[in-house]
């Protein structure tokens, strides 16, 4: 049986891993949503982007992104802010290992083949 310290110890760890965006120069970090913005989120269809500003991450975990970079992440390519909300969304329990959870919950903007999540 585990013990309130070590479950304490683990709630300071969010799980984490690396995605390939090459439209960004490179791989990123993301990481799960915390129990609190899962709470937050889960009778909502988030926006891509607001995962993307609340996840993405350096290899330690802290932020790449804050709410002043959402006009720029906006205007950038579609492809990344997807896959890395993706996979946060995977991490964090609101998609299996396949996406077949995203079809036909689509908002994706005209000419963007990127499903929504």
């Amino acid at each position: 049986m585990t013990t309130r310290e070590t479950v304490l110890a683990a709630c300071k760890s969010l799980a984490r891993e690396q995605v390939s965006t090459p439209d960004w120069g490179g791989d990123v970090w993301v990481r799960a949503f915390s129990a609190a913005e899962h709470l937050a989120i889960q009778d909502e269809n988030p926006d891509p982007i607001d995962v993307c500003v609340k996840c993405v991450c350096d290899e330690h975990g802290e932020p790449l992104f804050a709410a002043d970079d959402i006009d720029a992440l906006r205007a950038g390519p579609s492809s990344p802010v997807f896959e890395c909300a993706k996979s946060v969304m995977r991490l964090t329990g609101f998609l299996g290992d396949s996406n077949e959870e995203l079809a036909g919950n689509s908002d994706a903007v005209p000419g963007d083949d990127s499903p929504s999540i």
